[in-house]
């Protein structure tokens, strides 16, 4: 491991965060007939970062060898969303959609028509794979040059301890405080059951997870899109996609107060979010930190998708890989959009590791339909 340290201190901190058994992989691209390296970047394109469309990898793995299809999620960034960082409260660095590569991906193991593969390949090959009832991660190490022979590490999630979710059966929302509707901009007659619908989503990163995933501000944007990736894969099954619009970082002071209890921290993001973006340009919006709380890891707004206090908060402690997050995202939303926790009580773990095969009970009825 010694020549993985050497490489960037992040490995050496990747590898004591790791408590699941891993292994060392080496991933290549076949292309053109043939094997090269990771990268996906398209340089037919001087002036513009592009990605292939289109990708195939093999991974050599303990569990067998794998020939991954892949294909751009063309749903995840939209031209006309803003990505905002905050240097200062008075001073926000603004970037479009327009302006982000699309390197994210949604696709299968060859052989494997159940399977579900969400992957990045911005810095590497990042994401996950779901087959036949296991979950596996891929991870690349630091310091490489996305080569035939960069390191990834590879490793089949265990899932031993429960996440609590701060929405029981005791939890009350009153539907008289924050009762503002935003108003829908495309609210249509449909068949719900046969027409797309999309969820656009808003993310708002405080200053603690900020300083807390300490990478760069190009690198971070990526975390949180690889999250959204998978969220839009689960929910593909509701004939649902789910996109970022609006992501918003807090660098070096919050907007608003983030306690250690989650219910005082969800209020004030929710006054925050309907009267700031009253007329915004998302359908919910979910707070993101690393506050050390003390009752509960996410809470939601129950039932308020498509108001103005459709919101929710989510405690990130996984700054490697972005999956664990992309599940209490879905659990989120699902509260959001009128979903509750089943008969089993609120064992996130095991009711959310089956996400990519869950049964919604209730599907949302003003969500966009293009």
């Amino acid at each position: 491991m010694e020549e993985f340290f050497k490489m960037d201190s992040w490995n050496k901190e990747l590898f004591e965060h790791l408590v699941d058994d891993f292994e060392i992989v080496y991933p290549v691209q076949l292309r053109d007939r043939g094997r090269v390296g990771i990268d996906t970047q398209n340089y037919l394109f001087d002036n513009s970062t592009i990605h292939f469309e289109r990708c195939s990898f093999v991974i050599k793995t303990s569990y067998g060898r794998w020939r991954i299809h892949v294909q751009l999620n063309d749903v995840l960034i939209q031209p006309a969303a803003k990505y905002v960082r905050y240097l200062k409260l008075d001073s926000p660095s603004e970037t479009s959609g327009r302006s982000l590569p699309n390197c994210y991906y949604h696709g299968q193991v060859h052989g494997q028509p159940k399977s579900k593969v969400s992957l990045s390949t911005c810095f590497g090959l990042r994401g996950s794979i779901v087959m036949e009832n296991q979950t596996f991660i891929i991870i690349p190490l630091k310091g490489g040059d996305l080569s035939r022979r960069h390191p990834h590490v590879f490793a089949r999630l265990k899932w031993d301890d429960e996440a609590s979710c701060g929405n029981t059966d005791n939890t009350e929302w009153s539907r008289k405080r924050f009762h503002r509707r935003r108003p829908h901009r495309r609210k249509l007659r449909r068949d719900v059951e046969k027409k797309v619908k999309y969820i656009e989503l808003g993310l708002f990163v405080d200053r603690k997870l900020h300083d807390f995933l300490n990478v760069g501000y190009r690198e971070m944007t990526s975390y949180f899109l690889e999250a959204v990736n998978a969220v839009d894969l689960a929910f593909q099954q509701l004939n649902t996609r789910v996109s970022l619009v609006y992501f918003e970082i807090w660098t070096t002071e919050n907007k608003i107060g983030v306690q250690r209890e989650i219910l005082p921290s969800l209020m004030n993001f929710i006054q925050f979010s309907s009267y700031e973006f009253y007329n915004g340009p998302f359908d919910l919006a979910l707070l993101l930190t690393a506050a050390d709380l003390t009752t509960s890891e996410m809470m939601s707004a129950a039932d308020t998708v498509c108001s103005a206090r459709a919101a929710g908060m989510i405690k990130v402690a996984d700054k490697f890989q972005p999956y664990y997050l992309s599940l209490l995202m879905a659990h989120a939303i699902g509260h959001i959009s009128g979903m509750s926790h089943d008969d089993s009580g609120i064992n996130l773990t095991v009711q959310m590791v089956k996400i990519l095969s869950y049964d919604f009970e209730k599907e949302p009825s003003c969500l966009s339909v293009y």
